[in-house]
């Protein structure tokens, strides 16, 4: 490993720290709990059996047709900053080094459209 490669390792890794923490600090610092939101919107705690059967039955797969629709972010520096009690990993940001020495820094969210049919059970809940 060259110098800028050890460079850029302990910057990638100071940046996952500090965002990891900002995270958890603003988890820590919410003024209620996911009880208290769904006791207040009188909001299920648990979801109806077929609406579980129906959340199973979406496939984990991704398709070669997906692949070919969007942009490939696998072999990109990404990481998760959803804090690690999340019920969803759905937000992420990517680091890359650019050529010219600069750093391009993505903001990701998940399509969870591309997965819920519009009208189906689980739309409607």
């Amino acid at each position: 490993m060259d110098h800028w490669d050890l460079e850029f390792e302990q910057t990638l890794a100071e940046s996952e720290a500090l965002l990891k923490n900002t995270a958890r600090s603003l988890d820590e610092d919410a003024d209620y709990s996911l009880d208290s939101i769904l006791a207040e919107f009188g909001l299920p705690y648990r979801f109806e059996p077929e609406l579980e059967k129906a959340a199973e039955k979406i496939s984990d797969k991704i398709k070669v047709k997906d692949i070919k629709e969007r942009r490939d972010f696998r072999d990109t520096f990404t990481f998760t900053i959803d804090p690690e009690d999340a019920k969803d990993f759905d937000d992420a940001l990517s680091f890359k080094p650019l050529e010219n020495g600069n750093f391009e820094v993505g903001v990701h969210i998940a399509d969870v459209s591309h997965y819920v049919t519009p009208g189906s059970d689980i739309d409607r809940e």
